[in-house]
């Protein structure tokens, strides 16, 4: 992202991603920041060079007008629970049971069902995606 501020998470297209060596008998299951270690980042599902794995998380508008759709870098048999705040302080559970696409990008649209309102009213919106335990 920065090498001169010392930022070397990964840009979308980095000839690094997708770029290991899946073989290596002593590759941590997660990288510095936390993340697991071999995520699909939009090529296939081959660890990346470096210390960090890079992963998709994108938040879009869309598909209609009034909605906002996030996708996400998935793990497969795994469900997820959508968060969302207007705040940063409070977050409330929009949904806890999104399977899966299995090991390539999940998608989750905001039409504003599960969270009150629309994104498109909301002042601000801000979401977290976490991983449900097994």
């Amino acid at each position: 992202m920065d090498a001169e501020k010392r930022d070397f998470r990964l840009l979308p297209g980095s000839p690094c991603i997708d770029a290991g060596d899946n073989s290596v008998p002593e590759l941590p299951e997660t990288d510095i920041a936390g993340m697991r270690r071999i995520m699909y980042g939009g090529k296939n599902f081959t660890v990346d060079m470096g210390a960090y794995e890079y992963y998709i998380n994108e938040l879009e508008p869309g598909p209609g007008a009034d909605e906002s759709t996030l996708t996400w870098s998935s793990v497969g048999d795994k469900t997820y629970s959508i968060f969302y705040s207007d705040d940063l302080l409070t977050w409330h559970l929009a949904d806890d049971s999104v399977l899966s696409g299995g090991y390539t990008t999940n998608s989750w649209t905001d039409d504003g069902s599960l969270t009150g309102v629309p994104p498109s009213v909301a002042p601000r919106r801000f979401y977290r995606i976490l991983e449900n335990p097994q």
